[in-house]
């Protein structure tokens, strides 16, 4: 380039003077700076990526690619020793130590989740695994129920073993009862829309039994007692007892309740123009029917009532329970009603036949006591004594008292004056009982929390002790520590959440020689009641009104 400036200028003007001189030189020395100011610049090649790279790399591009190379291997290193750190302290966390070396707890990073190889991910066709869960996530979705008292949770069984109890287990020790559902003389009304004095006068829905059956049984109480006879006049509208809970049962398929049904009256179907039952076939068509009203294959229950005249007499009952068992229509067997000698009978009858005598069901309550070596008996032989009316038909719940004959209801009284004095004893014990109940639980709630605020690794307790024990609750539970299993009826959802109040606590042996004492001096001053008259079919059991359970 240097040399073409210089041609052209003596070729264009063969006889430059001076001047003209100093202006080519300085124009050549102008365009010999930036010729080689852009020489150097293209001196050195572009840095291209190896794969792509045409010609080998100079010695300084080399070193740069060699360094970066370092760069990301030393940062390699890092992470490998970083995670196999991570999973030597994970490793001891699952064995059991909480604690370094140093006795202090190791210090929780989060870290960086290992890359996956294409080679194990999962495809687009198949199923993904699903996303594992963190202790916290689980806690977060656990209920803050405060206080481990059983009284405050649900669905749990806080007493699971009973010394007195055979093979059916009765969660709990408590069940529930379906003699008003589908019965509207007992306050049942099929549709419609209840006003607020029909909720006083103790009516009731379907949806009102619904409510509280899916209350009962998420609450932990699943012992369901029912019969063919109950609420049989509306099975032509589908809403006898039975045929509730089958619909009950297939709606709410997440709980699974225990069923109890009975062969009713004998002479039920001739009432329904359906022929007389007779001998052990009647019990396995009476059963068969019940299962297809309940929509089940068998039920855990199927009891037999205490007729006094049946076709073919106790053995062909007893034959009828021991073919149920054998075809898997039921699980188990029980009695209705029977007496010490009936019972005993009744279970050496089962016994040649290769069954077993499970339970026995008869009535008892705290105002009603006539029964209690009955319960012993059960024992003594391994049968379940269960306790139909445990509140007395609201005589035994507190709510009528001599001074309260009402109940605090507006309307005629239930009960006079005559039956109700000389319970007062009971109903102040009563009182009493409930106060003591009520004091313990919250000396166990206080002891409760101060242990788990001092405990750092334990959940903190929250709210406040609110509960409240009513008399119907200690009537309950004393029908329970007598070593019986209540059952009394529920048909609307504030009854079945007292029933849950009884859940998760007992009564003391002091508070039971209380309500023991209170009921040997009610029954000296109270007038001797006309034994109970038998029927063909059985026993004729006290009314009870819907609202007293």
């Amino acid at each position: 380039i240097i040399c073409a400036s210089a041609f052209s200028t003596f070729y264009f003007n063969p006889q430059p003077n001076t001047a003209d001189m100093g202006k080519c030189l300085g124009i050549n020395a102008l365009c010999c700076l930036i010729n080689l100011t852009a020489v150097s610049s293209f001196s050195t090649p572009l840095a291209y990526p190896r794969s792509l790279s045409l010609s080998s790399p100079s010695s300084s591009t080399a070193q740069r690619m060699s360094s970066g190379e370092d760069e990301l291997a030393a940062l390699r290193k890092k992470k490998e020793a970083f995670l196999a750190k991570k999973k030597k302290s994970d490793g001891a966390k699952g064995s059991g130590s909480a604690t370094g070396e140093s006795g202090k707890a190791p210090f929780k990073s989060r870290g960086l989740a290992p890359i996956t190889p294409p080679s194990a991910r999962p495809s687009s066709l198949e199923k993904p695994s699903p996303r594992p869960t963190s202790p916290k996530r689980d806690e977060k979705k656990k209920p803050n129920v405060g206080s481990f008292d059983p009284s405050q949770a649900i669905g749990e069984d806080y007493a699971a073993d009973y010394n007195d109890e055979n093979d059916l287990h009765i969660p709990n020790r408590i069940g529930f009862g379906t003699m008003s559902w589908g019965n509207e003389g007992r306050g049942f009304v099929p549709e419609g829309r209840l006003t607020k004095k029909m909720k006083r006068i103790g009516k009731f829905l379907p949806g009102d039994t619904q409510a509280a059956y899916n209350a009962l049984l998420e609450g932990g109480i699943n012992f369901i007692d029912t019969s063919e006879t109950y609420g049989c006049s509306m099975r032509s509208q589908g809403l006898s007892a039975e045929q509730m809970i089958g619909v009950f049962v297939e709606e709410n398929f997440k709980e699974s309740p225990i069923t109890a049904t009975k062969f009713g009256n004998s002479w039920t179907d001739i009432l329904l123009n359906k022929g007389a039952r007779m001998g052990s076939g009647s019990v396995l068509k009476a059963l068969q029917r019940s299962c297809d009203r309940m929509e089940a294959s068998s039920v855990e229950l199927y009891q037999v009532q205490n007729p006094v005249l049946y076709p073919g007499g106790r053995s062909a009952l007893a034959d009828g329970l021991a073919m149920a068992l054998d075809r898997g229509l039921c699980n188990y067997v029980g009695v209705c009603d029977m007496s010490n000698r009936q019972m005993k009978s009744m279970q050496r009858k089962l016994e040649k036949r290769g069954a077993q005598l499970t339970s026995n069901q008869f009535e008892f309550s705290l105002t009603n006591r006539r029964n209690e070596q009955r319960i012993e008996a059960c024992k003594d032989i391994g049968v379940i004594p269960f306790a139909h009316t445990p509140l007395d038909g609201g005589l035994a719940s507190g709510k009528y008292t001599a001074s309260n004959p009402t109940g605090g209801k507006t309307g005629k009284k239930k009960y006079d004056f005559q039956t109700l004095d000389p319970l007062l004893p009971i109903h102040e014990a009563q009182e009493v009982v409930s106060g003591m109940v009520r004091s313990r639980l919250l000396k166990a709630f206080n002891d409760e929390r101060d242990m788990r605020n001092k405990d750092y690794k334990m959940r903190r307790m929250k709210g406040e002790f609110d509960r409240d024990i009513t008399t119907t609750q200690v009537a309950i539970n004393y029908v329970v520590a007598k070593g019986a299993v209540p059952i009394p009826g529920v048909n609307t959802l504030n009854q079945a959440q007292e029933l849950l109040g009884c859940v998760g606590w007992g009564l003391t042996a002091e508070e039971v020689a209380i309500l023991d004492d209170a009921a040997d001096g009610a029954e000296k001053n109270r007038p001797a009641t006309p034994k109970k008259k038998f029927f063909i079919f059985g026993t004729k059991r006290r009314s009870t009104n819907v609202l007293d359970f």
